[in-house]
Parts: C-alpha cells; structure tokens; sequence
C-alpha cells in the first residue's frame, strides 16, 4: 500500500485554499461553528478495504479512502461566491492526486448569516500509488 499520510495531503489541500484566501481558518478537527471566518474543515470520514480489490494471498492491501470538506463564509454579500472559489482550489488539489469529488451541496446552518459548503473526496488507494509523504 502507498505511503498514505493524511497530514501531508492536508498540508496540500490547505496551502491550495489558503492561496485563494490568505485569512483562511483552516482545522482538521470539526467545530460546529468555527472560531473565525472564512473556514476551511478537512476530515478523513472513511478508510475502507475494499473486497473486490483484494487478491487471493492479501498482498495488495488497497483500500478506499474518503474526506470530507466544508467550507464556511460569513461574508454578508458574497459568502457563496467566496466558498466557492475556496471549494475550486481545494478541489483541484485533490485532483492533482487522483481524489474525485463524489459529492458538493450547500448544507443549513443554525445562523442563516453563515454559508456552509460540503464535498467529499474519494480515491481507491493501492501498493503503486504516489500521494504525498510527510508527517
């Protein structure tokens, strides 16, 4: 299996937003309403084997992985088009190592002066892949 390091590829996912908005609060640690905004959320949600992928003497130890996003603005014009622009940063990131989006929606929030963007992230991950190493 790939040297999977989820602190290396959050690493990348936040240098990437944080070039599209240099205030960026970014946590790996989900907070119901963050400490300040704009806000960045990145989250391993799911880490699975997948059975179809497994060889017969379980050498090849794949498994699919996926992250979540959220973004939040409290901008009081133009909170959708700055999460937006966020979200297109993260998610040409994860494109860069083979992630692909599998969901995006606007979620509700309690304070309807916050918009809340959500996407996850999924990549089947095996022995010859080539994501990021590090911490």
């Amino acid at each position: 299996m790939a040297k999977y390091k989820f602190n290396a590829i959050y690493t990348r996912i936040v240098t990437a937003a944080s070039a599209v908005e240099s205030g960026l609060y970014c946590s790996a640690k989900y907070e119901p309403v963050p400490e300040q905004f704009p806000a960045l959320y990145v989250e391993e949600v799911s880490s699975v084997r997948t059975p179809g992928a497994i060889t017969l003497d379980y050498t090849d130890e794949q498994h699919r992985v996926v992250h979540e996003v959220q973004v939040w603005s409290n901008l009081l014009d133009g909170a959708k088009a700055q999460s937006d622009a966020i979200m297109d940063a993260v998610e040409t990131a994860y494109n860069a190592m083979y992630f692909r989006l599998t969901m995006k929606d606007p979620m509700p929030t309690t304070d309807r002066s916050i918009y809340r963007l959500v996407a996850r992230f999924t990549k089947q991950i095996a022995g010859g892949d080539t994501l990021p190493e590090g911490d």
